[in-house]
């Protein structure tokens, strides 16, 4: 016969939970930190191992946001705008240090030259070069 949990076995199940998740939150905060940590050492590294696969740009010359995107979509069929700026990085584009800032700037210049980008209908966030 079926028993329900009683309220403190809730409890114990939830405060276990809470453990756990707090344990997860505090590997991704490390896995941002140790690929925020990469991304300089790429950047500062004239031989890093991302600068080995892309073209960096000249010391002194970031590349602009819009271009940034560009470049990175028209290799791509779409993108979301979360994953932009890790992928900017890449190409000499330099971060504001601020996740949601850097996606708020991809968002601007994109939204800013319809003629060349659009939204994917369907998946929020997500952006193509248009056709």
């Amino acid at each position: 016969m079926f028993k329900p949990p009683t309220i403190e076995e809730v409890d114990a199940e939830l405060a276990d939970l809470e453990s756990r998740l707090s344990e997860f939150n505090r590997l991704m905060a490390r896995k941002q930190t140790l690929l925020d940590y990469k991304s300089v050492l790429a950047r500062l590294s004239s031989n890093g191992s991302e600068t080995a696969h892309k073209e960096k740009a000249p010391q002194g010359q970031g590349i602009e946001t819009a271009e940034a995107a560009k470049q990175i979509l028209a290799g791509v069929p779409h993108m979301s705008e979360k994953d932009l700026p890790h992928e900017a990085v890449k190409l000499g584009w330099e971060s504001s240090g601020s996740e949601k800032r850097d996606v708020r700037r991809f968002y601007a210049a994109m939204h800013r030259q319809e003629d060349v980008f659009e939204k994917v209908q369907g998946m929020p966030g997500t952006w193509r070069l248009k056709k």
